[in-house]
């Protein structure tokens, strides 16, 4: 089995298609949970910032009020992610601002600084963000230097690394 752990910044677009078991065309879709899960019992890393933290905190609640069904299985998995420090870690340093930052949409452009500066691959299903990122077909983005990769591709990655 592989040992390559990675660390991962999660768009809260793929939070919300967690939860509510759908892909970015709102179809009945299980990966966005698939690829949490895999993330999790392959013992990769999730990284937050308090501004994350507070989207995916307003997200769950908002889908909470709404009487989402669906939401207790990502609550259960978050559940099981929060108090394992190795597996969910608190980025509490500034986010400094990068080269070409605004021509990000706005609502966006701290996940890529996060994803800069620890390091980590950005994970979205945003198709707008990931056209403005422009990343190769290995995800790559060399205008910002990141590794941006959609739920079906980390899912792929975590089943080839434990493969090998």
């Amino acid at each position: 089995m592989g040992n390559n752990k990675k660390s991962y910044v999660i768009d809260e677009c793929c939070i919300y298609h967690a939860a509510r078991l759908v892909n970015e065309k709102n179809e009945e879709d299980f990966t966005a949970i698939h690829m949490l899960t895999a993330i999790k019992n392959h013992c990769d890393k999730i990284l937050v910032n308090r501004k994350l933290l507070q989207f995916y905190h307003k997200l769950i609640n908002k889908l909470q009020q709404q009487g989402n069904k669906s939401i207790f299985l990502l609550l259960k998995l978050i559940d099981d992610l929060i108090p394992n420090k190795s597996k969910f870690i608190f980025w509490e340093t500034e986010l400094y601002k990068l080269p070409n930052d605004e021509e990000l949409p706005s609502d966006d452009v701290y996940l890529i600084r996060l994803a800069k500066i620890t390091n980590s691959i950005l994970i979205t299903s945003d198709l707008r963000l990931i056209e403005k990122i422009n990343p190769n077909k290995d995800g790559y983005s060399q205008k910002y230097q990141i590794h941006v990769l959609t739920p079906q591709q980390v899912i792929k990655e975590i089943s080839l690394d434990i493969t090998n």
